[in-house]
């Protein structure tokens, strides 16, 4: 396979993981933050973080139940 072709496959490719990670990030915010603030924060001090969120995402939790883990407002 040609070099170039297969780089820009494996870019399309994790083009695609990061699009659906911001949309499933953005889904959570707008859940958990509807004043659309994000989840930049310290998971000890604030109880969330993108770090955390992350974590959520690779588990595979939907964002209702990502955000149902996280502190009451």
């Amino acid at each position: 396979m040609n070099q170039h072709i297969a780089t820009w496959e494996l870019e399309k490719a994790w083009d695609r993981g990061q699009r659906s990670w911001e949309r499933w990030l953005d889904a959570c915010e707008a859940l958990y933050k509807p004043e659309h603030a994000d989840f930049d924060g310290d998971q000890k001090v604030d109880g969330y973080s993108l770090d955390t969120m992350l974590d959520y995402y690779r588990e595979g939790l939907t964002p209702k139940a990502a955000v149902a883990l996280l502190p009451k407002q």
